[in-house]
């Protein structure tokens, strides 16, 4: 997933056209085990990994920053994953 179409600047400056750009992306990667997705929020990048098999999503983080701060893409990345 592209961290020049899935960020927290162009997550807020339009929402819908980054959800599909999100839904784009994962569906051209479904095959694989693993989805890598770097993403930027303000000064600070952290990397989240998507298990295909599960659902599951794991964030590295180096900050540490409690869930409801990167709330603002996990909301919608779920949403996406529910439509594939």
């Amino acid at each position: 997933m592209s961290p020049l179409l899935v960020n927290q600047k162009v997550l807020n400056k339009n929402y819908k056209e980054t959800c599909q750009n999100m839904y784009d992306s994962l569906t051209r990667q479904n095959y694989k085990s693993y989805i890598f997705i770097p993403y930027n929020f303000g000064y600070h990048w952290i990397l989240l990994i998507l298990s295909v098999e599960t659902g599951n999503l794991i964030v590295f983080d180096s900050m540490r920053n409690p869930k409801f701060a990167i709330q603002h893409i996990i909301d919608p990345l779920n949403r996406v994953w529910k439509k594939l």
